[in-house]
């Protein structure tokens, strides 16, 4: 047990060396920790700047092992897959689906398949791999009626904003009103991605109201001189 808690380590800090001996001398790849990770979970995002290190020799170590289990899922419902979206590559989703990991795989509080992290956590290397093997990607929702526009401009990732919106992202799909797993001020609130866009501050607000202009949308920016608080109004033929 304690050679097979080492190499999920000897993983996270991409030991090498130490990983093919561990496991030579028995080490279990199919342990799970007390995170309930696997050592293809510790491959990605223990250590600062993981993603630029490239993982094939550690999941050809796991395949050799005869290790299979990439769809192992954590506590909060994680793959590996969701951390390589998040924390990855390209290069790192290219190798997980040789593998045959799964990319439909859900979170269990929110439903989040894993391209949903990769724009939570602005990765658009990540995000363009998923988004090849996942057609109807801007159709997906997460259990809140969020979309993937939603996340990135509460998330204030503005290059992951821009470009979903480059791609088709309907700036009009609402949100589910609802307490469970949203900020406090967007509580108990249908909302847009701009209405998201207008809490966020003036920089996501420009940057939204700009990239849906590049794309030829018809929408004007006013502002409340009372409570100093922006809103988006769009002619009534774009609604």
């Amino acid at each position: 047990m304690a050679n097979s808690n080492l190499v999920n380590m000897s993983f996270s800090f991409r030991q090498v060396d130490c990983a093919r001996m561990l496991i030579s001398r028995g080490a279990d790849v199919h342990h799970i920790n007390a995170k309930g990770w696997t050592p293809a979970f510790s491959i990605f995002g223990f250590i600062p700047d993981a993603h630029r290190m490239p993982c094939n020799e550690y999941l050809e170590i796991l395949s050799a092992a005869s290790f299979a289990d990439f769809d192992a899922q954590d506590g909060e419902g994680w793959t590996c897959m969701h951390r390589a979206a998040a924390f990855g590559n390209a290069e790192d989703i290219k190798l997980l689906l040789k593998c045959q990991a799964s990319t439909s795989s859900r979170t269990i509080k929110v439903s989040w398949m894993p391209i949903f992290c990769a724009v939570q956590f602005g990765n658009i290397s990540t995000f363009n791999e998923l988004r090849k093997v996942q057609p109807e990607y801007l159709d997906l929702r997460d259990i809140r009626k969020w979309s993937l526009l939603h996340l990135a401009v509460n998330a204030q990732r503005l290059d992951m904003l821009e470009l979903l919106i480059s791609l088709g992202a309907d700036p009009h799909v609402r949100t589910l009103a609802t307490e469970f797993l949203v900020p406090d001020d967007l509580k108990n609130q249908s909302l847009t991605p701009g209405d998201i866009a207008g809490l966020r501050g003036e920089d996501v607000l420009s940057r939204y109201v700009g990239a849906l202009r590049r794309c030829g949308h018809d929408l004007e920016v006013t502002r409340d001189g009372v409570h100093n608080e922006s809103d988006i109004f769009w002619p009534s033929a774009e609604v």
